[in-house]
């Protein structure tokens, strides 16, 4: 329908959820990160925007030393995170998605830019989702 009605969107590349030890809240971006850009052949350094919805600021800091980000990294959260802009209970990884779609796709970024959106999941778990700008 999108494209029929030659309307610009986002396109999910990948997605993974994977595991890690609960006892380290908000680790679980990492590995689920980690592995999708490795299915997809893919690198940080290929990314134009990245959201992750963070449970607090330490998250972040160590999201971005395990995944070699700069702390100050623009493509990161650019209009804020979770805690910034609220964390809605059970729709915190759409809202991430609407995000990506407003950081990328109105604002005209090329066809094939790279989004990726990631959170924590209570008990241990990590998200991760890989979004292509299609128009």
């Amino acid at each position: 329908m999108r494209a029929r009605l030659g309307l610009p969107g986002l396109r999910l590349v990948g997605s993974l959820t994977r595991g890690c030890d609960p006892r380290l809240p908000g680790w679980g971006p990492v590995p689920a990160v980690r592995e999708l850009l490795a299915r997809t052949g893919r690198t940080t350094g290929d990314l134009a925007a990245v959201e992750l919805v963070e449970a607090f600021a330490a998250q972040v800091l160590a999201f971005t030393d395990a995944l070699r980000l700069p702390d100050d990294d623009a493509r990161l959260c650019a209009d804020g995170g979770a805690l910034a802009l609220g964390h809605p209970w059970g729709a915190s990884g759409a809202v991430s998605v609407v995000r990506l779609f407003s950081r990328l796709v109105r604002a005209e970024a090329p066809a094939g830019s790279l989004g990726l959106a990631a959170a924590a999941v209570g008990g241990g778990l990590g998200v991760a989702g890989l979004f292509e700008v299609v128009r």
